[in-house]
């Protein structure tokens, strides 16, 4: 059992039953509790790559505490996306781009805590806007983001998002 449970690469928890000759290996894995994720031959792998942090200003928790709740849910993978808006807003939705070499840094020291358990993923949100697409791509040549996204949350300076504008129910 040992000689086939290394090969077929699954946690020997997670193998119902197995056998093995030369030619071939047979398993059937345990069922798992479906959630949410992505289940690829009978195993579910869980990933989340939209995690905002206060950085944002509409997310509560601190890093930590997102990453080890992803842990205790069994996730493999989070990817924190802050928002990055340049935006005249009086309240805005979004770090300020001073804040990113902090939340950048702060990644890194948590991919590499927390390594063993979860990968982390370092990304960005970045609410495009041709007037600020030089400032972005010096960004985004300055850090090593993992993950860059594009948003389009305002168009001429009105929100088509939040559930205060009129066009985001249309």
């Amino acid at each position: 059992m040992i000689k086939c449970f290394k090969k077929i690469g699954h946690p020997e928890s997670q193998i119902k039953t197995a056998s093995c000759s030369a030619d071939k290996i047979s398993v059937r894995l345990k069922p798992k509790p479906l959630q949410s994720g992505l289940l690829v031959l009978g195993y579910l792998h869980m990933y989340d790559y939209h995690v905002h942090t206060r950085l944002c200003n509409h997310a509560n928790g601190s890093m930590t505490e997102f990453i080890r709740h992803a842990i205790t849910q069994g996730f493999e993978e989070i990817c924190f996306l802050d928002h990055l808006t340049i935006t005249d807003s009086p309240r805005p939705m979004t770090m300020e781009v001073a804040e990113v070499p902090l939340y950048f840094q702060s990644i890194q020291h948590l991919k590499q805590f927390y390594s063993d358990r979860i990968a982390i993923r370092a990304g960005l949100e970045i609410e495009f806007h041709p007037r600020h697409t030089g400032l972005f791509k010096q960004i985004v040549d300055d850090f090593a983001f993992d993950i860059i996204g594009s948003s389009i949350h305002q168009v001429d300076g009105i929100d088509i998002v939040s559930g205060g504008s009129d066009l985001s129910t249309s």
